[in-house]
């Protein structure tokens, strides 16, 4: 299976590239800093897209085009908008929305519910239970790291977290017909706290999402 695993930042996929052994740059795509190899079977692309939704589409577009992946798995950090997901949870989106989009043509890009359903399974079989959230996702351009801010993302749309390219990766692997999944650990909750809460719990989220990621990528069947 060809599968690509994106993040925003470096941090975010680091431990990912070092415990798949992947170096191989993926010359095709010389935009985006990706490397490709094999792992377990599966032919894997891992990179990094930079902040933000134009990043974020402009690199999932480039590797849909030159990688041809039957997968696109985007993993990363967000903040929390529900008191249920406190920091280190882990967020799998069941859907995504740009929230700063006009209202007249934002809406709600889905996720592959196999996918979602294999990365719950992941997280139960990881012992995540009770750190895991299956909702949805909005996403924005600027951090948020304001309460009343939060408080009004929350009410519009009942989203269970904000970063700021899922609905990006969403919906373009939506418009090229790859089945795509997001998975998030949460680092703060969106409010005035979260540039310290963010530097604290980068780390060990990092480090969790990427547990994740890799038991996901070890026990997917073709």
């Amino acid at each position: 299976m060809r599968i690509a695993v994106l993040a925003a930042l470096k941090k975010e996929i680091a431990g990912i590239v070092k415990e798949t052994g992947l170096s191989r740059p993926f010359e095709p795509c010389p935009t985006f800093p990706f490397i490709e190899g094999s792992f377990r079977g599966h032919r894997l692309l891992v990179g990094r897209t930079g902040a933000g939704k134009v990043l974020a589409a402009a690199a999932t577009q480039a590797v849909c085009l030159s990688f041809s992946p039957e997968a696109v798995l985007l993993c990363g950090t967000a903040g929390s908008l529900s008191r249920s997901a406190p920091p280190l949870n882990v967020v799998v989106a069941r859907k995504a929305l740009a929230h700063d989009a006009d209202p007249a043509v934002a809406r709600w890009h889905h996720t592959d519910s196999r996918l979602v359903e294999d990365l719950a399974a992941t997280c139960r079989e990881l012992r995540l239970d009770e750190s895991l959230n299956v909702g949805a996702i909005v996403t924005g351009d600027q951090p948020v790291f304001c309460g009343e801010k939060r408080r009004e993302l929350a009410a519009r749309f009942d989203a269970v977290a904000v970063d700021m390219e899922a609905a990006a990766v969403v919906q373009v692997a939506e418009l090229n017909r790859v089945p795509v999944a997001v998975v998030k650990a949460v680092t703060d909750h969106a409010d005035r706290q979260a540039e310290s809460d963010f530097r604290r719990n980068l780390k060990p989220a990092v480090k969790r999402v990427q547990e994740v990621v890799l038991h996901f990528l070890a026990h997917l069947q073709d």
